[in-house]
């Protein structure tokens, strides 16, 4: 026997549009309206995602991990880097990443 759980109308049409639809509590069983934020792709959602687990880890939503060593730091303040990919380091982390790549690569 199918289960169907009636999905809120906003949720309905976002899905229809191809938005995609983030559940703030992160309870995807929680369709309420205001438990729901439209975005406007993927890649805006998993901004979304980023930026709580910065703002849950050191209460500045705006905060990046280091790639290397997993500590938070701010881009541009200090030493933190982000590369256009995407990844931010330490500069340190990064010239220590990159000496052992080099050593390897020469061996």
């Amino acid at each position: 026997m199918r289960v169907r759980h009636k999905q809120s109308g906003l949720a309905k049409t976002a899905r229809q549009s191809g938005a995609v639809v983030h559940h703030a509590d992160e309870d995807r069983g929680n369709n309420k309206n205001a438990n729901l934020v439209i975005c406007e792709d993927h890649t805006y959602h998993m901004l979304i995602h980023k930026r709580k687990r910065a703002y849950e880890a050191t209460g500045n939503a705006t905060s990046v991990k280091c790639s290397h060593c997993q500590r938070w730091g701010m881009t541009g303040v200090g030493d933190m880097r982000t590369k256009a990919n995407g990844r931010s380091y330490h500069k340190i982390c990064n010239a220590i990443y990159e000496d052992a790549r080099r050593k390897k690569g020469a061996s």
